[in-house]
């Protein structure tokens, strides 16, 4: 798919007006690659009109580093302007942080670029059935065991039951 895109780019640059004067030796797929990264790991989801959402780069948000806790970033439906209010003081020269919700490292890896060490929100989907039905095939427990999950796993931390 990526591919698909960089080659559609560069059709569109070769059919650009030489006005544009773009140099498309210029555009290695590497760089193409490195760019298409930088944008896609720093879009946000913001309003368009009518309820519909749109994919947009944000100036100044693309440059504050994430940290769990309160979402401080908001969009003013009254006002009509996206909004980002400080999680806390910082200091001159300090970066700026603000939390992009809470994401699983899976979340942050796939759509920020990052994961973090002691992510508080961080997740594991566990297929529990698979894994006692192939560790312990001839379990005369299983059936008890699976109803005591279905019944109290999501008071364990199990989402769904099994």
């Amino acid at each position: 798919m990526a591919l698909h895109h960089y080659h559609g780019t560069v059709l569109q640059l070769q059919r650009a007006p030489p006005s544009l004067d773009f140099d498309l030796e210029q555009l290695t797929m590497r760089d193409f690659f490195w760019a298409m990264g930088a944008a896609v790991t720093r879009q946000n989801q913001v309003p368009c009109g009518n309820g519909a959402q749109t994919l947009a780069l944000v100036p100044i948000w693309d440059m504050c580093n994430h940290a769990p806790g309160a979402v401080t970033t908001c969009y003013d439906v009254d006002l009509k302007r996206l909004e980002a209010t400080a999680m806390r003081a910082f200091a001159p020269g300090e970066p700026v942080e603000i939390c992009y919700g809470r994401r699983p490292n899976l979340e942050l890896l796939l759509y920020s670029g990052f994961a973090l060490q002691d992510n508080p929100y961080n997740s594991t989907v566990v297929d529990l059935d698979q894994i006692c039905m192939s560790r312990y095939p001839d379990d005369p427990l299983m059936r008890m065991k699976r109803m005591v999950i279905e019944k109290f796993g999501e008071a364990l931390g199990f989402k769904n039951g099994l």
